[in-house]
């Protein structure tokens, strides 16, 4: 799953200030006290509760020191929950800054900033 944060940028494809990628990990979408979509779900379940993040605005995100698993925030009652599950191999999720450079976090509890 990607999500974008901020005003678009680029045009091919087009991304926000902001552009998260989570791969190699496991996801969850909670609204209020409701789980309302995993990473496992069939896709139908799936894309309807990514679509209830169409337009949210971001408003925190923690990230655990010990798994880099990490919980994002949103306006909407909304909150992603990432799951790290390699402890040893592959990266978890990485988060494009607008200045171009990537945050990567895994394998384990490593975490570099590329450009």
């Amino acid at each position: 799953m990607t999500m974008n944060f901020g005003e678009p940028q680029g045009d091919d494809p087009p991304h926000g200030e902001f552009h998260l990628w989570l791969y190699c990990c496991s996801w969850r979408i909670e609204r209020g006290a409701a789980v309302v979509a995993c990473c496992e779900d069939d896709r139908e379940s799936m894309q309807a509760g990514v679509t209830l993040l169409n337009g949210q605005r971001l408003l925190g995100l923690d990230v655990e020191a010990a798994s880099l698993s990490a919980t994002l925030t949103l306006t909407g009652d909304l909150v992603v929950r990432v799951f790290s599950i390699c402890s040893e191999d592959g990266e978890h999720w990485k988060l494009r800054l607008p200045d171009g450079r990537w945050i990567m976090a895994g394998p384990g509890r490593r975490m570099v900033v590329e450009s």
